[in-house]
């Protein structure tokens, strides 16, 4: 895919405080490369068809931000996508990284799973009481939890809970 770039293309080198004025006028040239093109390393081949890897690159623009305060942020930006990703139920096989400089925090996330992980989650209906007949089979009530959760008959169990059975 065309527009692929690099990290080192995509991340400004830091640039000191008196070189600034010089390149803004100079339109900075050279600051940000022409955009390169995706090379065959970069693309992984899969069931025929050519993916890029997964991976999340988020760049913040800012102010100049005070350089006592990078560490801490640079830190908290990391934590932070870490702990969203497994929100989320993502895991990433290598650990986060993060960058930054006076105007720009970057957190980069790679080898992002493809799928969440799964979730066993257990629904509660209604009392058995309420959901099954006298004759042990689904009231209207039952029946319309089995639905409303697309479950069959057969997959529902009972299981006794703080507020009954």
């Amino acid at each position: 895919p065309a527009g692929a770039r690099a990290l080192s293309e995509v991340l400004a080198p830091v640039q000191f405080a008196r070189l600034e004025r010089q390149r803004w006028r100079d339109r900075a040239n050279g600051l940000h490369p022409a955009r390169a093109q995706a090379g065959v390393g970069d693309l992984r081949r899969i069931r025929g068809a050519e993916v890029m890897d997964r991976e999340l690159l988020l760049e913040l623009g800012l102010e100049e931000l005070p350089a006592s305060w990078l560490p801490g942020l640079t830190t908290q930006i990391g934590t932070v996508l870490e702990a969203k990703l497994k929100e989320a139920r993502l895991t990433t096989e290598d650990p986060i990284e993060t960058f930054s400089t006076p105007r720009r925090l970057t957190v980069r996330a790679e080898h992002i799973s493809e799928r969440q992980t799964d979730l066993e989650e257990l629904v509660t209906g209604p009392p058995v009481s309420a959901a099954i007949g006298a004759d042990g089979k689904l009231t209207p009530a039952g029946a319309g939890f089995v639905k409303k959760q697309g479950a069959t008959d057969d997959q529902i169990e009972r299981v006794q809970t703080p507020k009954g059975e």
